[in-house]
C-alpha cells in the first residue's frame, strides 16, 4: 500500500493571471499559500485484476471490466489520464479522498492531480521534483483533459509553503518566500475560512473571463492587470514584520475581482462579507474563481470571536487555516522505508 497527500491552496494576490489568455500576452503572477487541508490518494496492488478507482468526493466507484482502454470522459477523466501516463493498464486500486468538498475554490482538482502523480511516480520508482510534478499535472489537467483552469493550484500544492509564482509563455517560476515558523504562525493566525455552503463550476466563470480577455475587453483586462500588481504588494506585506495590510489588499483585490464576471459573487456572499467587515474583519475574498466555495477573511485575533458570531447567523462555521510547508509527499509506503521516500 502507498499513501500520498497534496495540500489545497489559498491565494492572496494575482488570481486569474495564471490563465494563458492573460500570461501569454503579459506575464502573470500569483502569491499563494498551501493550506494544511489535503487530498489523499491510496494505491494498492491487485495483481491480475482490472483497475479499480473509488472517489469519496464524487461518491463514484469505477471497476474496469477487463484491460480495455479507460473511458475518455466523466468525473474521473483526470484520474484515467494520469494512470495512462504512468502506464497502468491493470493490477491497481486507487482510492481518493479530500478533506474539503470539490468545487469550493481551494484548487482541489489540481491537488488530486498532484497527489496521484506523486503516488504513481514513487510506485514506478520515477524521481520527480516538485516542479516536474506540477508541470505534468498542468499538462494533463489543462491540455489533455481540457479543464478551464489556471496553473497556480498545481504549483502551490506540489511545492507547499508560501510562494510567489510567475507565469510566462515559456515557463513557470516558483520563488519560495522562505517565511520562518513565527511568520507562518502569525500569518495563519490572522486568517479565517468559512464554507459558504455551495460549490461552483470554476470552468464556467473562468471561460467567461478568458473570452472577455481574448475579445479585448479593456474593463476585464485592466482589472486583471491591477490584480497582478497586487501579487508583488502581497509578497512585500507578507514578508514584513506586520502583515495587517494584507487584509486591506485582499479587500481591494476582491472589489477588482467582482468586475471580472457577474458570476463571481452572489447576494448571499455579499451579505456575509459585509457583516464580516462590520464585525471586525479587515478584508477578504471568495477563494478560487468565485461564485461559491470558501470566504477567506483577514481578521485580527481579538476580533475573530465577533466575526465567527456574525458568520454563525448565516450558518457558517470557521475552518482552521494552518499553512502546509511540506507540499506533496508520500506518507506511507509499505514497499519502501519512509527514510527513502522521495519528495
Amino acid at each position: 500500500m502507498l499513501i500520498a497527500r497534496a495540500p489545497l491552496r489559498m491565494s492572496f494576490g494575482g488570481g486569474g493571471t495564471d490563465l494563458p489568455a492573460f500570461y501569454e500576452r503579459e506575464d502573470g503572477m500569483v502569491v499563494s499559500a498551501a493550506l494544511a487541508k489535503y487530498v489523499y490518494v491510496m494505491i494498492n496492488s491487485i495483481p491480475g485484476q482490472p483497475i479499480e478507482i473509488t472517489s469519496s468526493d464524487f461518491q463514484i466507484h469505477f471497476s474496469q471490466i477487463s484491460e480495455t482502454p479507460l473511458p475518455a470522459e466523466g468525473d474521473l477523466n483526470l484520474v484515467y489520464r494520469i494512470l495512462e501516463e504512468f502506464g497502468f493498464r491493470s493490477g491497481v486500486s486507487v482510492f481518493i479522498a479530500s478533506e474539503v468538498p470539490p468545487g469550493t475554490g481551494l484548487g482541489s482538482s489540481g491537488s488530486v492531480a498532484v497527489a496521484l502523480i506523486k503516488a504513481l511516480s514513487v510506485a514506478r520508482g520515477t524521481r520527480m521534483t516538485p516542479d516536474d510534478v506540477a508541470n505534468l499535472a498542468c499538462e494533463i489537467e489543462i491540455d489533455r483533459v481540457g479543464y478551464k483552469v489556471g496553473k497556480q493550484d498545481q504549483y502551490a500544492s506540489s511545492f507547499g509553503g508560501v510562494n510567489k509564482v510567475r507565469f510566462t509563455p515559456e515557463k513557470v517560476v516558483v520563488e519560495s518566500m522562505n517565511l520562518g515558523h513565527e511568520k507562518l504562525i502569525r500569518l495563519s493566525s490572522n486568517l479565517m475560512l468559512f464554507f459558504t455552503g455551495s460549490s461552483h463550476s470554476a470552468g464556467t466563470i473562468l471561460k467567461e473571463q478568458v473570452s472577455s480577455v481574448e475579445a479585448g475587453d479593456d474593463h476585464v483586462t485592466s482589472s486583471l492587470q491591477f490584480i497582478r500588481s497586487q501579487a508583488d504588494e502581497a509578497a512585500r506585506i507578507i514578508a514584513s514584520s506586520n502583515c495587517d495590510a494584507l487584509g486591506e489588499l485582499l479587500h481591494e483585490g476582491w472589489m477588482a475581482k467582482r468586475k471580472l464576471s457577474k458570476s463571481v459573487t452572489t447576494p448571499f456572499i455579499d451579505q456575509c462579507y459585509a457583516d464580516a467587515l462590520s464585525a471586525g474583519a479587515i478584508g477578504g475574498k471568495i477563494t478560487g474563481a468565485g461564485g461559491g466555495g470558501f470566504l477567506l477573511l483577514y481578521t485580527k485575533p481579538d476580533s475573530q470571536r465577533q466575526v465567527a458570531q456574525a458568520m454563525a447567523v448565516h450558518g457558517l462555521t470557521p475552518m482552521r487555516c494552518d499553512i502546509d510547508s511540506t507540499g506533496a509527499m508520500v506518507v506511507m509506503n509499505s514497499g519502501l522505508p519512509l527514510t527513502e521516500r522521495v519528495r
